[in-house]
């Protein structure tokens, strides 16, 4: 269902004086700068097929923050341009916090903001449940992968490949259970691949993945195997399409790799939410890294070594 066609929104927006800087059909926003008065440098962002709207403001004590607004409509959405700041007791508030990783009081991981930011937007994530099971799912990932107090660095995991292997392997056998003949691929190869630049055997890459025993391995089973398990119970809880999203992105991150099926095509598994779920992750990125050029938009890692 759309909570609002594209020209009652642009209407709107050119009533109040702002001007279209983005229309991603992909993700279903369409954003406006405003340029007159107290609403000049406001950013709405109207992601018109799930009633979510979000403002990105300059607040005069906290700095720039995000304002979010869920089930949207048209009468709250004319009053949200004609004041940014307007709470409509549907949404939440997030400050942005200027490269710092976690939050002092309530301990919230990036890849959880993430998350909340990217699942509310595309509608991905239905309700509050869903939202705290995420957020807590995100937050015991990384206590595991050791990404809780800094930029997050593929190449600083607790426990080195200890961590990685056995997280990695988890995450594919999840995958496994859902769907038959479940491959994995690197993502540019994958690229290659349907570019015709690339033949079969040269786009799996599970023989990269850690798959070997090592002493970091052991330690890291040993230490931290009954959490890992827990893990992956939490992960079985959420709905399908949400858990392949998840864990998608999770590999993406993590291994430069997706889960793919069908040997002559290799197909990327994907459910209806993932395009636009890729676009807000994006958006995510140029509002949470703009002072770290080297962090990925998408995944928000970055590698000391690049």
């Amino acid at each position: 269902m759309t909570h609002f066609s594209v020209s009652e929104v642009r209407e709107l927006a050119e009533e109040f004086g702002y001007d279209e800087i983005v229309h991603n059909e992909v993700s279903k926003m369409i954003s406006f700068l405003g340029r007159y008065g107290l609403r000049t440098g406001a950013r709405i962002n109207v992601y018109y097929s799930t009633g979510t709207v979000g403002s990105c403001l300059n607040h005069p004590k906290q700095g720039k923050t995000q304002l979010f607004r869920r089930d949207v409509d048209l009468a709250v959405l004319e009053k949200i341009f004609d004041n940014p700041r307007l709470h409509s007791g549907k949404g939440y508030h997030r400050k942005k916090q200027s490269q710092r990783w976690k939050h002092k009081d309530s301990y919230q991981v990036d890849s959880a903001r993430r998350w909340l930011f990217v699942g509310t937007a595309t509608g991905a994530i239905r309700s509050d449940q869903e939202r705290n099971h995420v957020k807590m799912i995100c937050t015991k990932f990384e206590e595991l992968y050791g990404f809780m107090d800094s930029p997050p660095d593929v190449s600083k995991t607790s426990f080195g490949c200890g961590s990685r292997g056995p997280m990695t392997r988890m995450l594919i056998g999840l995958m496994r259970e859902m769907y038959d003949e479940v491959m994995v691929g690197k993502t540019y190869k994958l690229r290659q691949f349907h570019k015709g630049m690339l033949s079969h055997e040269k786009v799996e890459a599970e023989h990269l993945l850690y798959n070997h025993e090592c002493d970091a391995q052991l330690m890291f089973m040993k230490e931290c195997g009954r959490y890992l398990m827990d893990l992956k119970r939490s992960f079985k809880l959420l709905r399908n399409d949400l858990r392949v999203d998840l864990i998608q992105w999770f590999l993406e991150r993590d291994s430069q790799v997706k889960c793919i099926s069908g040997y002559d095509e290799y197909t990327v598994i994907k459910t209806a939410y993932s395009d636009m779920l890729d676009e807000a992750h994006v958006e995510y990125g140029e509002l949470m890294y703009p002072e770290e050029p080297q962090m990925c938009l998408h995944c928000g890692v970055y590698s000391s070594g690049s």
